[in-house]
Formats: C-alpha cells, sequence, structure tokens
C-alpha cells in the first residue's frame, strides 16, 4: 500500500485495497473460526451469540454517553464561532447518539 500510494499506480493501488480487504476477511474468519470450532452444540453458539449481544449493549451504553457529550460540545462551538460544519457534525453525532441509544433499548 505504500508504493501505491508513492507511485500513484492505480493497478497497485487496487491490489493493495483487495489485498487489505482479503487480509481483513481472512482475519475475522480465523477469529470467528475459533468460537465456531469451540462450540460443540447448538446451545454454546447461542451462549456466545447472546454474550456478543451483551458486549454490543456494553459498547454503545458507553459510546452513547461520549457522543451525546461530543455532539453538545460541537454545538456550542457552533453558537460560539457560526461555523456551519460543526452544526452539521453536532446534528449527526447526537443523531448517531440517540440511534445507538434505541440500539441499546432494545
Amino acid at each position: 500500500m505504500v508504493m501505491a500510494l508513492i507511485t500513484k499506480n492505480g493497478q497497485w493501488m487496487k491490489w493493495a485495497t483487495g489485498s487489505m480487504i482479503f487480509s481483513f476477511i481472512s482475519m475475522m474468519f480465523m477469529r470467528l473460526s475459533v468460537y465456531f470450532l469451540f462450540s460443540s452444540d447448538v446451545f454454546s453458539f447461542m451462549k456466545i451469540f447472546t454474550d456478543f449481544l451483551d458486549l454490543f449493549k456494553g459498547t454503545a451504553l458507553i459510546f452513547t454517553s461520549f457522543m451525546l457529550t461530543t455532539g453538545i460540545r460541537l454545538r456550542r462551538m457552533h453558537e460560539s464561532t457560526k461555523q456551519p460544519e460543526y452544526y452539521r457534525w453536532s446534528n449527526r453525532v447526537i443523531t448517531g447518539s440517540c440511534l445507538l441509544c434505541v440500539f441499546f433499548l432494545i
């Protein structure tokens, strides 16, 4: 990827992007295969699934508060500087925080 960025060669950039995507997918497959390998029946697989959902809920709860705080700070920066970018970013972050909160409650 570094050579592709240095030389700006389109073919190398295409190959580097494809190899990065393949390496990410293969790494995720190797990590998930361990869970499937050690789950001997459907019950243990469902336990892993519920553990993943609990992890997602806990992470969503933490990120919701940080995103809401960041959105409010961006809104106040917009009020003081009148930059439209801060207003757009604050709307996006606050909306994302609300959606994440809804997913957390479901």
